[in-house]
C-alpha cells in the first residue's frame, strides 16, 4: 500500500511525465490507470479527493505555460507590442 493520497499520487505522476517529455522522451499520449486488486473492497477514488479535477488544473497550467513560450518565440528580442 502506498499510503499517500490518490490527489497526492496522481499530481506526482503528472509532474514527472511532463519532466521526462521536456527531456525529449518521444511520447504520442501518457495513459494513467488505476488498478485494484480487489475492487469492491476497495473505497472509491474519488471519494477522497478529485482526481479529475486535480488533471484539469495541471493541464491549464502546462497550456498556460505553453502559450507563454510561444509568444516568446513570437517575439525573441524581447519587443512585445513595441513599434519600430
Amino acid at each position: 500500500m502506498q499510503h499517500f493520497s490518490a490527489g497526492r499520487m496522481m499530481k506526482a505522476m503528472l509532474e514527472a511525465a511532463v519532466n521526462w517529455i521536456r527531456a525529449g522522451l518521444p511520447m504520442k499520449s501518457l495513459k494513467i490507470v488505476i488498478y485494484r486488486k480487489n475492487p469492491s473492497k476497495s473505497r472509491n477514488l474519488y471519494a477522497s479527493e478529485d482526481v479529475v479535477a486535480i488533471f484539469e488544473d495541471f493541464k491549464k497550467r502546462i497550456e498556460d505555460t505553453q502559450k507563454k513560450r510561444e509568444e516568446v518565440r513570437a517575439y525573441p528580442d524581447g519587443l512585445l507590442g513595441q513599434c519600430v
